[in-house]
């Protein structure tokens, strides 16, 4: 399941309307930083706008809007707002589920866990505890 998210923002500089907007791969960028990066400098980047100007300081003026949540984001869509924080949460969840899930295939044959009481929570117990010597 791929996770992303459309994010925009319209302004308006000098008479001109301004509509940048990109699609962010959040499974990406989970992967490679501690969270999602400052949008505002990434979507002017994508959309040629100089981080130097006047032009960007009039769009970190205005919010942000997203759209279009697939996977994990639907969860954290609220109007068009985007609950980084909870996304975070969840996406780290069921990377720690998908790890379970393979050491339950492996080791014991079982496809889904979930379907077998108690075994998911045992071995979560087991991860957290894991965890915390480590």
């Amino acid at each position: 399941m791929k996770n992303t998210i459309d994010a925009k923002v319209s302004f308006s500089f000098k008479g001109e309307e301004y509509n940048p907007s990109m699609t962010i791969d959040l499974d990406e960028v989970m992967k490679t930083s501690e969270g999602l990066p400052n949008l505002y400098s990434v979507l002017a980047r994508k959309n040629e706008i100089d981080t130097y100007s006047y032009l960007y300081e009039v769009m970190e003026a205005s919010d942000l809007v997203f759209e279009n949540p697939k996977g994990l984001a639907e969860e954290c869509v609220s109007g068009n707002e985007f609950d980084i924080n909870k996304f975070e949460v969840l996406w780290r969840n069921h990377l720690e589920q998908a790890k379970l899930q393979s050491i339950a295939k492996k080791h014991m044959g079982i496809d889904d866990p979930e379907l077998q009481p108690g075994l998911m929570a045992a071995l979560m117990e087991a991860y957290q505890a894991g965890k915390k010597e480590a």
